[in-house]
């Protein structure tokens, strides 16, 4: 390969602790959802939140989910995690799925949940609508497309002979909040086929029951 572009994810994880840990004013309880954690990327976000929320002695991750890129399973897994383990008032979605669905199935179990702080990942159009109305304290935002446009112009100037000064290139990631939302980008691909196939399993599940 010639190098690689994308998030620091570490440091992404570290973001997401820092904003969890924000404003802290009572033990913090979090449960982290993971769509894999043979995942490199999600076991380095969740790695550098767990050392961020270390330097908070009342703040511990209180369990991990692994919820396989399934909505169905986060639905069915979630709420019973939250009801056999009270305590838990904070959730760091890790990835996309889950960040785009949290809101809407705490929503569904009643007012009790309404007052769990969520950190959610990326920038799915349902995630950035639940920061915008306050249900979510912010999403950790990768930019995209500079991975996109460094790329581009390595490839340019690789035709030319010209090889990239460094092996590893890493993006920054920022927090988007309530505060800073009108400077967040639109989420061009959202509405592809395979975001909207497995909302549809899921709508179809929901209607069954």
């Amino acid at each position: 390969r010639i190098c690689y572009i994308g998030t620091n994810n570490y440091e992404a994880g570290r973001l997401a602790g820092k904003d969890m840990s924000s404003s802290v004013s009572s033990p913090l309880h979090v449960a982290v959802i993971l769509s894999s954690a043979e995942s490199n990327n999600q076991s380095e976000r969740l790695r550098g939140f767990q050392d961020e929320l270390s330097l908070h002695p009342d703040c511990s991750v209180e369990t991990v989910i692994e919820a396989n890129s399934s909505l169905l399973l986060l639905h069915e897994v979630l709420p019973r995690i939250l009801k056999e383990n009270p305590k838990i008032n904070a959730i760091f979605c890790a990835e996309g799925y889950s960040s785009s669905m949290v809101g809407k199935i705490l929503s569904s179990m009643g007012e009790k949940y309404d007052t769990i702080k969520i950190v959610a990942f990326d920038k799915m159009e349902d995630t950035l609508r639940y920061v915008k109305s306050g249900r979510y304290f912010s999403t950790i935002v990768q930019q995209s497309d500079l991975m996109g446009h460094l790329a581009v112009k390595i490839l340019s100037d690789y035709q030319k002979g010209i090889l990239p000064k460094q092996d590893i290139i890493y993006t920054d990631s920022f927090s988007i909040r309530q505060d800073n939302f009108d400077t967040i980008k639109k989420y061009e691909s959202e509405g592809v086929i395979w975001h909207l196939f497995n909302g549809n399993i899921l709508q179809t599940a929901l209607n069954k029951n």
